[in-house]
């Protein structure tokens, strides 16, 4: 049997249920490091991407899914069973449909390549977070951290790519115009 399960009995004296064991602390670690190893990544793809850049509000971008990872590294061990399934239910798919909508009907095709491959690595970490696993409790625990790693990923991605084609539009127009101004 596998050692990270808590079945035994509460404090209070019922049973727990077998398939749901509380969040022990071999768990907890192993989350924990599921992050750290997420962030390393999350940096390397940052840097193979060539996404590194002086714009202030580009780096912000770039460093939201570090400061998520690292805030549910150090928050994991307060979860519970509730609170895991509420939050690994989120549906980003419509939002990146959105964003490449908007990024395919560009006007610029100078920078077409640069958003084709940020497309498509964002619908990939998409496409790869909605695959499912049929595995006991303890390891869909540790593969819907991992989910949510690639949910997190993707969105910064197409955050950063919306980002960018307003700063390409920015530099094409040459300034905002409040188009509802015009009327």
């Amino acid at each position: 049997m596998d050692d990270r399960r808590n079945n035994s009995d509460g404090e209070d004296g019922r049973s727990k249920d077998k398939r749901k064991p509380e969040f022990t602390e071999e768990i907890v670690e192993e989350i924990r490091y599921i992050y750290i190893t997420a962030i390393i990544l999350w940096i390397c793809l940052v840097y193979i991407l060539g996404l590194i850049t002086n714009d202030p509000i580009a780096c912000l971008i770039l460093s939201i899914p570090v400061a998520l990872y690292f805030i549910t590294m150090f928050t994991v061990d307060q979860c519970d069973e509730a609170v895991a399934s509420q939050l690994l239910q989120a549906d980003i798919l419509a939002f990146g449909v959105v964003i490449i909508t908007v990024i395919l009907n560009m006007e610029n095709n100078k920078y077409s390549p640069f958003f084709s491959k940020l497309m498509a690595i964002g619908l990939a970490l998409l496409m790869f977070s909605m695959i499912d696993f049929w595995v006991d409790y303890c390891d869909y625990l540790l593969i819907m951290h991992v989910k949510c790693i690639l949910r997190i990923a993707a969105m910064a991605i197409f955050i950063y790519m919306l980002y960018a084609y307003y700063i390409v539009n920015l530099k094409t127009i040459g300034s905002v115009i409040n188009p509802i101004c015009d009327i």
